[in-house]
């Protein structure tokens, strides 16, 4: 499925803050629910270029797994 990034971070003054469990894939992050991250740069990634941008997602078990980058 589709989603929004925004449907799964709140961007803070400090980065971001998990609304729901994430996985991933990319680099190999879980977070769960109500983690707090900064930039997640790893693999090439900066996840401030994700705001706002659609993700591939799959959601097993809770979890909602990122299955490819924003379109």
């Amino acid at each position: 499925m589709t989603i929004l990034f925004d449907k799964l971070f709140t961007q803070t003054v400090n980065g971001f803050v998990c609304r729901e469990s994430v996985r991933i894939t990319v680099i190999g992050v879980l977070l769960q629910k109500g983690d707090t991250t900064d930039a997640l740069e790893a693999g090439g990634i900066n996840i401030y270029q994700w705001v706002g941008k659609k993700l591939s997602v799959s959601l097993t078990a809770g979890i909602h797994t990122i299955t490819g980058l924003p379109d």
